[in-house]
């Protein structure tokens, strides 16, 4: 008899809600290996936010050799 009333209940999401902004940037570019990336591309584009966008507190990058 409960059943329906602790259905509605039952929260559905197991983790909090966070409201924390998040931007990702993905940037494909063939022929260029991921140190070229991180050199031309990752770098100065991380430098750029960094003077002109306020109170970030993390920057975190990842750059990828092509897979074949």
């Amino acid at each position: 008899m409960l059943t329906p009333f602790i259905l509605l209940r039952t929260p559905t999401d197991i983790f909090p809600s966070i409201n924390i902004p998040v931007v990702s940037v993905v940037w494909q570019y063939t022929g260029l290996s991921a140190k070229d990336i991180e050199q031309r591309m990752v770098y100065g584009n991380e430098r750029a936010l960094t003077t002109t966008v306020n109170n970030i507190q993390h920057i975190e990058s990842t750059s990828y050799d092509a897979l074949a």
